[in-house]
């Protein structure tokens, strides 16, 4: 652990205005949150590193000490951008620490959502599969009880007392959708 205190007082006066409202919140305590991570890699450090380097990246510093000469490098200048190179390497570094550890506490909370919703899931479908059993005790085996009788419907063309005089016009139309053959159709 690293026991990274947040900055808060004269040190958020060391950033831009936008910086410090973001560390505000966290004035004074220990780093030991995926937010603080976030909020002292991306407000404090970055500030800071493009502070020291007038906004320029590690890849950029990185360039200009590697197209000087031995000589230039070896000149007071050359030390004063290898350092620069070293400092913006290192904050890249640290910041890249800490961008990870806000990663994988999003990653911890996302997981722990869904453990709840996993676990109020299974205690609603355990309730279910309880009161299924119960449901399935309360009614026959249909296998064990004798078979219902069907009730007996006489189709309107096979009446016993011959087709009616006259056309039925709502059996008529249901018979015009009828799929069976013609001959066992009624008398419309």
């Amino acid at each position: 652990m690293q026991d990274i205190t947040m900055p808060a007082g004269d040190a958020l006066g060391s950033v831009p205005e936008e910086d410090a409202k973001a560390l505000e919140p966290y004035a004074g305590s220990t780093l030991d949150t995926g937010a603080e991570a976030k909020a002292f890699a991306d407000h404090y450090i970055l500030a800071h590193m493009n502070a020291s380097s007038d906004g320029r990246t590690y890849e950029e510093v990185s360039g200009e000490y590697i197209a000087l000469s031995d000589e230039a490098k070896a000149s007071e200048e050359g030390q004063a951008l290898a350092g620069l190179r070293q400092t913006l390497f290192t904050g890249d570094t640290l910041r890249g620490l800490l961008l990870y550890g806000y990663a994988f506490a999003t990653i911890g909370t996302i997981l722990g959502i869904a453990a709840i919703v996993s676990f109020v899931t299974a205690a609603a479908l355990t309730v279910l599969v309880v009161l299924g059993f119960r449901h399935a005790g309360r009614v026959r085996d249909p296998a064990s009880s004798p078979p219902h009788p069907r009730p007996h419907h006489r189709p309107h063309h096979r009446l016993p007392h011959g087709p009616p005089s006259r056309p039925d016009h709502a059996a008529c139309a249901a018979e015009a959708v009828d799929p069976r053959p013609m001959p066992y159709r009624g008398q419309c």
